[in-house]
């Protein structure tokens, strides 16, 4: 009997002790030595213990001055290591120490050596309703455009399950992918802001299903109020989390962690669990990622993100652009076309106005198509705004649905203002616009301010294409004036009085058409009904020229033209305001009277000027008041909104 010291390393935890033992006693006995030797770190069973013979790359003792040795005492676990506890044989408790010793080929230890490799595996009790998931392709990331990641997986880690999701690798996306960089090279520890929806949860996972699994233990825990959801991609468990006061991170042996925290909010429990896993379970050579359901974390202690390590990436909404970016590939447009279900109220343009139709041409039908897809994404645009999760995964009513209840909830209304005051608000319901329908909106920058924005719904059409018309209503009048180009001007019986009405619209009383009219006739007058008349309508292509919105009144004979723009000078183009006059026109309005608003931010309002106007006098033929210069007639404004209440 030979009483021997084994130097032993605790993985991962890198501290080394010796434990003394004599070489006829079983294993068993050895890990009870263990246990006793470091009862303030093992806190399970010793039979639990794994135990390896720590060889070298020449089948010896490992030497304690090695490079290997150097990184166990960090508490890493290097490739030679990992390979040594990946093919090594699991110390058998049953078997006497110098039978292994012997099998092994290895001397008596002696000094300058470590001899045995203590892995502490997780309390499987933790892990009680684990159940197995399924293998998970490995996702390279590196310049893709789309990604899919499998439907099964997107299910156990918390998200909407839909089965699989592609995903569009916007320029957001590739930006989030710094951690490659930042968090696994240089140990930063990220926490990911930005508006719910916008693809955070599924960019941060589609980066997780890229690492190595022989290098990371991917550990993915998505935050609930009804049971947390965690999944080891390294053990290939998934299972919900009830008590978060006695959870403790799985570990591989041979792997290193990768922790990802999702849905994250600024809370004490979800405070509570972040501090217990980074004091307790996260080590140097670990990584953490923490992914918000905050659009902003509030005021940043930016001493304490140092010392932590943090490092904060705000993932924005999506712009129009991304969208029609994203649908550009058909795979990715034929699993999202159901949603795209949204209509306007109205359908402004008549769908029969399409030029040079050729059903025979297969370019100008591919083209139809396209301009098809282009604005069913336009019209859900208006109700999805900058989620993707509105535009892409809910239909149209849904997401009614969601911004009305989310509205309706908030007791004092004004809260929605601060909701949308930047990266110091900390609430989960983010930057989304408010908008009251109570709001009143004034134009200011004349002596006679006045409230000259009709409150309206919003809707979309195209300029080139005509304004589709319904059969309107019918008023008796009488003749009163005469003008050229088949003009008249009416005297109602009701009292009422038109000016420059089409011939086209007139008829005698007794039914009969003329071709000219003359003044005393009596006469019926078709009334124009057009759609999108009283509404706000917004171009499909925008910043087409000219105008932002357009708002006509046929009751009235008014039309509105806007322009929103952040430039101190601006160039007028009057054919883009005459193209629609035209099409009103066409439709039945009468002359109608123009007004055309440049709005600019207040500090722009004295020195704002037109730089140039191009295609000068081209609305006087549509409002006989537009006389003289067209400068004359544009007029600048800054907005002036009261509080909502």
């Amino acid at each position: 009997m030979v009483r021997l010291e084994f130097v032993c390393v605790l993985l991962r935890e890198g501290s080394m002790f010796i434990v003394e033992i004599d070489d006829d006693q079983r294993v068993l006995k050895l890990k009870d030595a263990i246990k006793t030797k470091k009862s303030d770190t093992i806190t399970g069973e010793p039979g639990q213990l794994q135990l390896f013979l720590a060889k070298g790359e020449d089948s010896n003792w490992l030497g304690d001055e090695t490079d290997l040795a150097r990184q166990l005492m960090r508490g890493q676990i290097p490739q030679g290591i990992q390979a040594l506890i990946a093919g090594g044989e699991n110390i058998l408790p049953s078997k006497a120490i110098n039978q292994w010793l012997e099998k092994n080929g290895l001397p008596l230890p002696s000094s300058d050596q470590i001899h045995v490799l203590v892995y502490v595996p997780p309390k499987r009790r933790r892990l009680e309703n684990a159940k197995p998931l399924v293998d998970i392709p490995h996702i390279d990331i590196q310049g893709a455009t789309y990604v899919t990641l499998p439907g099964e997986l997107v299910a156990k880690c918390g998200l909407t399950p839909r089965g699989d999701l592609m995903l569009y690798c916007r320029p957001q996306v590739h930006k989030l992918w710094f951690f490659r960089d930042d968090v696994i090279a240089k140990g930063v520890r990220g926490l990911i802001l930005g508006p719910p929806g916008t693809g955070k949860s599924a960019c941060l996972l589609s980066f997780a299903a890229s690492l190595d699994p022989q290098e990371w233990n991917v550990v993915w825990i998505h935050l609930d109020e009804k049971g947390d959801f965690c999944v080891s991609m390294g053990s290939k468990q998934h299972w919900i989390v009830d008590d978060r006061s006695t959870f403790e991170l799985p570990r591989v042996s041979s792997e290193k962690l990768f922790v990802c925290l999702d849905g994250y909010r600024k809370c004490d429990a979800h405070t509570a669990l972040l501090r217990r896993i980074l004091v307790r379970f996260i080590k140097e050579h670990d990584r953490l990622v923490v992914c918000s359901s905050m659009a902003a974390r509030g005021k940043r202690n930016v001493e304490s993100d140092t010392i932590a390590g943090i490092e904060p990436f705000f993932m924005y909404s999506w712009t129009l652009d991304e969208y029609i970016e994203a649908v550009s590939d058909q795979t990715f447009y034929d699993k999202v076309a159901a949603v795209f279900d949204a209509t306007n109220d109205w359908d402004v343009n008549d769908d029969d106005d399409d030029d040079d139709d050729d059903d025979d041409d297969e370019n100008k039908k591919t083209s139809r198509q396209e301009e098809r897809k282009l604005r069913l994404l336009r019209l859900k645009f208006y109700y999805a705004g900058g989620s993707c999760r509105f535009m892409f995964q809910y239909s149209t009513d849904r997401v009614k649905e969601v911004v009305e209840e989310g509205v309706e909830s908030v007791d004092n209304k004004a809260d929605l203002v601060r909701y949308c005051s930047g990266i110091l608000h900390e609430d989960t319901m983010g930057c989304s616009l408010a908008v009251d329908y109570k709001r009143n909106v004034e134009l200011l920058g004349d002596n006679n301010i006045v409230d000259v924005l009709p409150r309206a719904s919003v809707l979309q059409f195209n300029p080139k294409k005509k304004f589709k018309t319904l059969r309107g209503g019918e008023k008796q009048g009488e003749i009163s004036g005469k003008h050229q180009r088949n003009k008249y001007d009416i005297d109602y019986d009701d009292g009422g009085k038109d000016a420059s009405v089409d011939g086209e619209f007139i008829w005698l009383s007794d039914g009969s058409i003329k071709e000219e009219f003359e003044v005393g006739d009596k006469v019926v007058v078709a009334m124009p009904n057009i759609l999108g008349n009283r509404s706000w309508l917004q171009p499909v292509d925008w910043n087409q020229g000219g105008y932002d919105a357009v708002y006509f009144d046929t009751k009235v004979n008014k039309v509105i033209f806007i322009q929103v723009t952040r430039s101190d000078k601006h160039t007028f183009k009057m054919r883009f305001f005459k193209e629609v006059l035209i099409k009103l026109r066409s439709a039945g309005m009468r002359c109608p009277s123009v007004e055309v608003f440049f709005v600019v931010k207040l500090n722009q309002l004295m020195n704002f000027s037109i730089s140039s106007i191009d295609d000068r006098g081209a609305i006087e033929e549509f409002d006989n008041q537009w006389i003289g210069p067209d400068e004359d007639h544009v007029k600048v404004r800054a907005f002036k909104a009261t509080p909502a209440q």
